[in-house]
């Protein structure tokens, strides 16, 4: 594939991580290269040409033209050149070109980033030599030099836009839900880009009661693998391939709540007491792990003791402490959104839930927390510069309840600090417990806000509440 870039005049748009990478691999390959940004950064090869990017100006004439994730490809500036039928790539695209290792891809709205480094961690431990990349870790770009048995690429849905040749062993798309609107216009076109990654696989992995986890009749692959939570087993009719071709009882693995267990072959497989992942979410992440896992590595005994030992990632639903009361560190929920996908985990259990929240909200409307006040969240514990947007809906909660005798109260305090702040949920929590109506209570850290009004990041956020609950319960 190198003689279909060598020579070839292409630009690229940005210069962040990825286009750092593609311009390195372009003039690694024989490309000329011409960088197009807002400015000429100093560190740009001494053989690269640049030229500065106008979002509503033209672009000039290349080969290819490799646009950068953050770059909308639908500005002004792109329609000259792509109705002159040049062609905008992604810098998966130009992975797609050169790639010849087994590549494994993992797309959704949420927990992709999980699934990708989970499925890594487990394909390890049984063996194989894994490269991760794509929008997490390493540029996938980057792995080509690598010896891989195996790819695992964590893919966006402004990498899969441009993205028409990859070819996929495996794929899944876990779920969608509404994002990244302001680039894609609707649903609908976010999740044609999300449905790319099925185009040229030959397995696929579909939920079952996710129906935007089935692939759509065009993109018809050579095998569906199905996995289901028996919780979840109803789904819509609609015109998916999937649907359409669906036989009872075909799953691959089951979840069962009643045992609290994911079933194969009707047979006990994963004791899901023993992950170290929280919530229903990552239990349907841990099945997409295993069924992908075990059409590598056919012994199932070291895929479990794999999904056991993984631990999380940082800062996302870690579980720091368990025990009577568990603490889970979330600061990485730096949105409402991101927050209220913590929170909904919850919704149909029955602990006593302390909410520690805050920061800096970006002047973020933080209300459509208030429909899970009371029912899921019955304490806010608020810190940080806007601390009293919280403050407002607990208000304004606590007025509903007074006239609607069925809703539940919250209670809102306001601390200073990160450290006071699981002091309080702790005294809290430990009152509760002492009342029959609670037998277990969950202290979470999703914050809905932006850090840097208090700490260094969310990583120091979520590291400073980690030490905080150690500190507390050592």
């Amino acid at each position: 594939m190198v003689e279909r870039i060598q020579q070839k005049n292409i630009a690229v748009v940005g210069y962040g991580i990825t286009g750092k990478a593609c311009v390195n691999f372009l003039l690694a390959h024989g490309a000329q290269v011409t960088l197009l940004s807002d400015s000429c950064p100093d560190n740009l090869p001494p053989n690269v040409g640049f030229a500065l990017f106008d979002h509503v100006l033209p672009i000039g004439s290349y080969d290819y033209v490799v646009v950068s994730p953050g770059i909308n490809p639908q500005m002004a500036c792109f329609d000259h050149y792509s109705a002159s039928n040049g062609q905008l790539i992604s810098d998966i695209e130009l992975f797609a070109w050169f790639n010849t290792v087994p590549t494994i891809g993992i797309t959704g709205s949420n927990g992709k980033t999980t699934v990708t480094e989970m499925l890594a961690h487990v394909l390890r431990h049984t063996g194989l030599k894994v490269g991760v990349g794509g929008n997490v870790g390493s540029s996938a770009l980057h792995l080509l030099a690598q010896e891989c048995d195996v790819i695992v690429l964590e893919l966006s849905s402004f990498q899969l836009q441009l993205t028409h040749s990859l070819t996929l062993q495996h794929a899944v798309l876990l779920n969608l839900s509404e994002d990244h609107l302001d680039r894609h216009g609707s649903m609908q076109n976010y999740l044609e880009c999300k449905q790319q990654i099925f185009k040229h696989t030959k397995t696929i992995i579909c939920i079952r009661h996710i129906l935007e986890s089935y692939p759509p009749a065009e993109f018809a692959p050579q095998n569906l693998i199905f996995v289901s939570s028996s919780e979840q087993m109803q789904i819509a009719s609609n015109d998916t391939l999937a649907v359409q071709q669906l036989p009872p009882m075909s799953d691959s693995l089951v979840y069962k709540k009643s045992d609290n267990a994911i079933f194969r072959h009707n047979a006990p497989f994963i004791d899901c007491n023993n992950l170290r992942l929280f919530g229903h979410h990552n239990v349907l992440n841990t099945m997409v792990v295993a069924a992908i896992a075990l059409e590598y590595h056919q012994n199932p005994e070291p895929v479990v003791q794999a999904i056991y030992s993984f631990a999380g990632l940082p800062h996302r639903s870690q579980i720091v402490a368990a025990g009577d009361i568990t603490w889970i560190n979330d600061s990485k929920a730096t949105n409402v959104g991101a927050a209220l996908a913590a929170l909904k985990q919850f919704e149909s259990s029955e602990q006593f839930l302390v909410l520690i929240a805050g920061g800096d909200a970006k002047g973020a409307n933080i209300s459509p927390l208030k429909s899970l006040l009371g029912d899921v969240i019955q304490v806010i514990v608020a810190i940080g510069r806007d601390a009293f947007k919280f403050e407002a809906i607990v208000a304004e909660h606590a007025a509903q309840c007074a006239v609607n005798s069925i809703a539940k109260p919250c209670v809102y305090y306001k601390v200073n600090t990160l450290q006071d702040a699981t002091q309080l949920a702790l005294k809290i929590s430990k009152g509760a417990l002492k009342s029959d109506e609670h037998k277990c209570a969950v202290v979470l850290l999703s914050p809905a806000c932006a850090s840097l009004d208090m700490f260094k990041n969310y990583q120091d956020r979520g590291e400073q509440f980690a030490a905080a609950v150690r500190g507390l319960v050592a």
